[in-house]
């Protein structure tokens, strides 16, 4: 456990240790995550913990927004 204003990614590893549920080995596991993890500390941790990482890339919602009000 840790305080309110202490930064997600710094609790990512214990969170993903401790977890009550293992899939079986050898199957896909996906993490979906905001564009504040897009950096390479939360992807070497989601690979040490068999994980595929899908991050949006920061900026990409902006860039998605502009597209869709053009329309």
């Amino acid at each position: 456990m840790a305080g309110a204003n202490r930064n997600d990614l710094k609790m990512a590893e214990a969170t993903l240790e401790n977890r009550p549920i293992r899939p079986r080995r050898g199957t896909s596991r996906h993490m979906c995550l905001d564009p504040r993890y897009d950096c390479s500390e939360s992807r070497d941790i989601l690979e040490a913990h068999d994980f595929v990482a899908q991050v949006r890339a920061r900026g990409e919602g902006q860039k998605q927004m502009e597209r869709n009000s053009m329309r």
